[in-house]
């Protein structure tokens, strides 16, 4: 949203710069690379674009999310432990990583779900401590880039997607390979597996981290699962992280047949 100037990634480094300071002498040319990309983080222009028109607007007909539902509607779909837990709230901080409860219950969903995709029973549940929850992707992004990514990395991202989701990394130094779709005869478009294992090996040295966004904003391809297996399989034999935007996912048309495995559980 414009780093260098909106007081909210300000008040966010200030966390991330006093965190990095308790690390060892051996990181520091880690966080200077980050204290850079930080302060050079260019405008993001969608969310300006956003931020000017997005409620002033009589007719907006380029939203990307569902129609959001109410408190009450929420509440109506509540147990009763869960209607306690909310009407027993306190407004003040909970647990740093996000609440225990809500940890184990994102877990327990990853792992029913790895059946209902295909994929069987994961070999051992997902373990909550290696959770953590953010308020918004965008903050998730911004920490996960700045975490990974150093100067020359050599950073695989699809292309078009959400700004800083290649945007971060390049900031950061990174040499960027983009993975862009071909236009298939009948006017459809999708991103060739063949044509990403050649970016990744385009490098002087193997990806750091593959940017990915499935179902994909904007032109709604989804892979197949046998490809987005090859895909998890490229990133292993790489040893490169895996970073999936997994926004839209639950939005296919035929779930049964086109969900995918959750990325945490295809490549743990």
């Amino acid at each position: 949203h414009g780093a260098c100037t909106a007081a909210q990634p300000r008040r966010l480094w200030r966390i991330v710069a006093g965190a990095v300071r308790t690390r060892s002498a051996s990181s520091s040319a880690h966080e200077t690379t980050s204290r850079h990309a930080m302060a050079c983080l260019p405008e993001f222009a969608l969310e300006r674009f956003f931020a000017i028109h997005e409620s002033s607007a009589k007719y907006t007909l380029c939203e990307s999310d569902t129609e959001a539902v109410s408190m009450k509607e929420a509440l109506g779909l509540a147990d009763d432990e869960c209607r306690r837990m909310w009407e027993e709230l306190s407004l003040g901080y909970t647990e740093v990583k996000g609440h225990p409860k809500l940890l184990a219950e994102l877990s327990s969903m990853y792992c029913e779900e790895s059946g209902y995709c295909g994929g069987g029973v994961p070999a051992s549940p997902l373990d909550p401590a290696c959770h953590l929850q953010e308020l918004a992707p965008q903050e998730a992004i911004l920490l996960s880039m700045l975490a990974l990514v150093q100067q020359d990395d050599h950073v695989v991202a699809m292309a078009p997607t959400y700004e800083s989701l290649s945007g971060v990394a390049a900031s950061a130094g990174a040499t960027m390979s983009l993975w862009t779709p071909i236009e298939l005869d009948d006017g459809s478009v999708r991103f060739d597996i063949d044509q990403l294992a050649e970016l990744m090996h385009s490098g002087a040295k193997p990806p750091k981290v593959v940017v990915v966004n499935f179902p994909h904003n904007p032109t709604g391809f989804n892979p197949t699962r046998a490809e987005w297996q090859r895909l998890v399989d490229l990133c292993r034999s790489h040893g490169s992280f895996l970073f999936c935007d997994e926004m839209y996912r639950g939005l296919e048309r035929d779930p049964v047949v086109e969900r995918l495995l959750p990325a945490c559980v295809a490549y743990p």
